[in-house]
């Protein structure tokens, strides 16, 4: 089985995301958040990704403070999603979808760190 980093199914589904986001998303914020707030949470994404990447590149007992690092940005990306819910600028459907992806990839990332794999 090849173990790159784009045939893991974290990756695979924070990138779906980041997709999601760039152009489901964040394309019809409205032009005050959209280049503040839409940065930032484009930014913590792409972050994530990277981080899921270095933390595929290292040994196991290496792992964890890129674990940490991804459950923190994914935090972030959880608190400015549900901003944008509550000031009206995201509606349901997309914070309900976006939402049920969070939770799917913290629940990925806890039994990955729970393993210790990643």
């Amino acid at each position: 089985m090849d173990k790159t980093v784009e045939n893991l199914k974290i990756y695979k589904l924070t990138y779906e995301l980041l997709k999601y986001t760039f152009k489901d998303t964040i394309h019809f914020f409205p032009r005050e958040f959209k280049y503040d707030l839409g940065s930032k949470i484009k930014n913590v994404l792409l972050e994530t990704i990277l981080e899921i990447y270095n933390a595929n590149k290292k040994q196991i007992q290496e792992r964890l403070p890129h674990i940490e690092q991804i459950l923190t940005n994914l935090k972030s990306f959880e608190i400015m999603i549900q901003l944008s819910f509550d000031l009206h600028i995201l509606p349901p459907t997309k914070y309900k979808y976006i939402n049920s992806k969070i939770i799917e990839l913290r629940k990925m990332i806890y039994w990955r760190k729970k393993s210790n794999l990643f």
